[in-house]
């Protein structure tokens, strides 16, 4: 196997695994400080080009499951969402 090919089969299973990621989210219910951590962790994959589309996804996943109790916790998501976001076209 070359190379190249076993790159492909490499990437093929991180994006597997990511889809499986956001499935299961779909279904659980978190604590405030593991969508936090994953707000932070949804970065590597945003920022490497195989896996930003599900990056942004799992992101999008998180913010959408994610219930702020009060103005600062807006704030919060805001700051740590912001950054994540610098740099991307809008679509």
């Amino acid at each position: 196997m070359s190379e190249v090919e076993s790159h492909a089969i490499q990437s093929n299973l991180v994006l597997l695994k990511l889809d499986v990621l956001i499935s299961l989210m779909e279904q659980i219910k978190l604590k405030k400080e593991n969508y936090v951590a994953l707000m932070r962790g949804v970065k590597i994959f945003v920022e490497q080009k195989a896996t930003e589309k599900k990056g942004y996804k799992m992101l999008a996943k998180v913010i959408e499951k994610f219930q702020a109790e009060s103005i600062q916790e807006l704030i919060e998501i805001k700051d740590e969402v912001t950054p994540i976001m610098k740099g991307q076209p809008t679509k």
